[in-house]
């Protein structure tokens, strides 16, 4: 199971209200990993590597969408990122009974695919407001490479079961041929809500999550 934050970063990604920039992230859950590796212990010291699978694709459009009578602005990319691969080397060190520290450095691989861009905006004052809300087609389907960095405890629960949280940052660069450019402004009394985004080229999805895993040795 894991619990954490997705982010994006585009050549243009500018959302402010009132002059104020903003800068979302989405939050998501994933429950469904799979995972394989190999360790082997010397003198309290543990080398290893590992395979995994997140077998499920996580959705991009996991922003929050302006609604009428609020001050609000909001871009961002509609699709989905999954199956995700990675394959690391780790290396831990006992730090007690039974628990175990370690850290993990590797690359990974995940399919993304993309169909539009939108932006929205919002402003509201005195009781009145007005939305406004763009999208473009924006078409990307690509096998994204990218890598990652684990650190993690592991508490042994019997001689073949431990429970393992793990902080995970993961970081894919996406290539693409597209080009897409949203802008969109509104305006209510004095308040004034402005999104835009532009990308061409390669963008990049940033991840960050708390997992927790059981872990069972063979």
């Amino acid at each position: 199971m894991a619990i954490g934050r997705q982010g994006l970063d585009l050549d243009g990604f500018a959302q402010t209200v009132n002059g104020h920039s903003l800068r979302q992230a989405g939050s998501r859950a994933d429950i469904g990993l799979a995972g394989l590796g190999y360790r082997a212990a010397r003198g309290g010291m543990h080398l290893g590597g590992e395979i995994e699978l997140q077998p499920g694709p996580r959705s991009l459009a996991q922003y929050p969408r302006c609604v009428f009578g609020q001050n609000c602005a909001a871009a961002g990319l509609l699709g989905r990122v999954g199956p995700i691969y990675r394959l690391r080397a780790t290396m831990g060190r006992d730090i007690g009974v039974g628990v175990l520290m370690s850290g993990g450095l590797g690359i990974s691989m995940a399919k993304v695919s993309v169909s539009h861009a939108f932006a929205q905006a919002a402003s509201a004052q005195g009781g009145s407001g007005v939305i406004t809300s763009a999208i473009s087609p924006f078409a990307v389907d690509d096998l994204a490479l990218g890598a990652h960095v684990v650190i993690g405890v592991e508490h042994r629960v019997s001689a073949r079961a431990a429970l393992r949280v793990d902080l995970v940052h993961e970081r894919l660069w996406v290539d693409n041929h597209r080009h897409v450019f949203i802008l969109t402004t509104t305006t209510s009394g004095n308040n004034t809500a402005t999104a835009q985004i532009s990308e061409a080229g390669r963008f990049v999805i940033d991840a960050t999550s708390v997992r927790l895993s059981l872990v069972m040795r063979f």
